[in-house]
């Protein structure tokens, strides 16, 4: 299957949200609550225990802010994050797999990672990021990088108090990765960076990888 196309946004529309705040925090609506932990139960069955922290933005999603974002460390060798906000919200458009959450794995612990896809959760309440969608995100990353877009994935599906819902993972490619798969097969690339040891990561270090 080929890209359709580039979604582009302007940088500073993913850089806007509030700085993601480290905290246990507690819910007073038994609604939300229950819905919280229903996601929660959810990604841990693909993912793994997450930690007892949750990386919290002081506006809540539900209230026009940035998303919360679960942490993952077993999963991977890496570290794995996770928007838990958007499956279950009427607002957060679904695409052919349904609601779903955003993740990012990093080679190591991060702060621009959780940051980045906390405030891309309230881009799904204004349009739908398909599988093989990509999206310039460049100018938001910490400089050096090579990586300058991002490649949506289907990751695993959830089903979360009964609905279908899946988890999609942002993967970051170069400039040249996402030239190639304008004109080829996602595929094609994602078995490349499976060879080369880099799939699931997000690594701004990497070079390219050979393609043919």
């Amino acid at each position: 299957m080929r890209v359709e196309g580039v979604i582009k946004i302007m940088a500073f529309a993913i850089l806007t949200g509030v700085i993601l705040m480290m905290s246990t925090g507690s819910a007073d609506d038994d609604a939300w609550q229950r819905q919280w932990e229903a996601r929660q139960k959810a990604l841990e069955a693909v993912l793994g225990a997450a930690d007892d922290k949750v990386l919290h933005s002081p506006v809540p999603f539900h209230l026009d802010g940035a998303a919360d974002v679960l942490v993952f460390r077993k999963h991977n060798e890496g570290v794995v994050y996770v928007t838990a906000d958007l499956i279950g919200d009427d607002r957060s458009k679904p695409n052919s797999l349904g609601q779903y959450e955003l993740m990012i794995c990093t080679p190591k612990d991060s702060d621009w990672a959780p940051q980045l896809i906390s405030n891309l959760a309230k881009y799904t309440i204004v349009a739908v990021l398909n599988p093989n969608d990509t999206m310039d995100i460049g100018p938001a990353l910490p400089k050096p990088s090579e990586v300058s877009a991002f490649l949506y994935l289907p990751y695993s599906k959830l089903e979360v108090e009964g609905k279908k819902s899946a988890v999609m993972l942002c993967l970051g490619i170069t400039s040249a990765e996402l030239k190639f798969i304008q004109n080829n097969d996602v595929e094609i690339l994602v078995k490349a960076l499976k060879k080369a040891g880099i799939y699931p990561m997000t690594d701004l270090s990497r070079s390219s990888v050979p393609l043919p």
